[in-house]
């Protein structure tokens, strides 16, 4: 599966969210502060994965030529 820069930035976001709130609670901090991740609302997050979704299925059908 081809992953385009943007949904792959995405994922490395979440990995980083992720480490920092389990290093957060593990430092026993009541607030948790995560660097370098712009705030993005769902709805924003489910229109770059259907807009990624379109792309995908026209890369695969070049893929097929």
């Amino acid at each position: 599966m081809a992953q385009s820069k943007e949904v792959r930035e995405l994922l490395e976001d979440m990995d980083r969210l992720i480490w920092w709130t389990d290093f957060g609670r593990y430092q026993g901090c009541k607030e948790i502060i995560i660097p370098k991740i712009k705030p993005i609302t769902a709805k924003e997050l489910t229109e770059k994965v259907h807009k990624q979704e379109g792309s995908q299925d026209a890369t695969k059908q070049e893929g097929s030529r």
